[in-house]
């Protein structure tokens, strides 16, 4: 009996990513998400039992990485595995290839990408970013170091309160840092300053 659901498991140390992707998947009647995580460990214990027909994954997290997990997973479940990186570059996507994955997106990709990948993946073939077009970047928009601190505090999710409350500043205070960050960034959102970073190679 042919499946009326590809099933799909998310995992990335950022929940703000995997509401992301929970998002831009939504419509889409042919995938249900049976679960997601944020460390991988969890991952690993989860996809075991769920058995999901697909895993994005990403390549750098707590506990086991992307590539571990399909070295370690690829015996016991015939998952797919996606891997999801902030890095655009030839050596990673060579290591996925190298150890099984089915394919390998980054996070700054759209939509039309995210589902030409896992409409491949999902009918057995492979998708790989296309890096032939890469560029370095000339200008890198440097933050300060207190900004930088409310940057990480941003993506984690906290309020202007709280960061206030952990930074001993003022809500005030805070909130002209966050308007000159988002300035600077071009982002009028956490996830678009999030996608400005990783562009940009800027670590959280």
């Amino acid at each position: 009996m042919t499946k009326l659901y590809t099933d799909l498991y998310l995992a990335d140390d950022h929940q703000i990513i995997i509401d992301g992707l929970k998002l831009l998947i939504s419509n889409n009647p042919k995938i249900r998400i049976v679960g997601s995580a944020t460390n991988g460990d969890t991952a690993y214990t989860e996809i075991l039992q769920k058995k999901p027909d697909i895993a994005i994954i990403d390549l750098r997290m707590p506990g086991q990485g992307g590539l571990e997990l399909i070295n370690s997973l690829k015996k016991h479940v015939e998952t797919r595995f996606i891997i999801l990186s902030m890095h655009n570059d030839k050596r990673y996507i060579t290591d996925a290839i190298n150890y099984g994955a089915a394919g390998y997106i980054v996070k700054n990709t759209g939509k039309s990408e995210l589902m030409t990948c896992l409409d491949k993946v999902m009918s057995g073939g492979q998708f790989f970013t296309d890096i032939s077009g890469n560029k370095p970047q000339d200008k890198k928009m440097m933050f300060t170091p207190r900004e930088l601190d409310i940057i990480r505090l941003i993506i984690a999710e906290l309020t202007t309160n709280d960061i206030a409350k952990q930074l001993y500043l003022s809500p005030y205070t805070v909130e002209t840092h966050r308007k000159n960050i988002c300035r600077k960034a071009g982002a009028k959102t956490v996830i678009g300053l999030l996608k400005y970073m990783q562009d940009n190679g800027l670590e959280l």
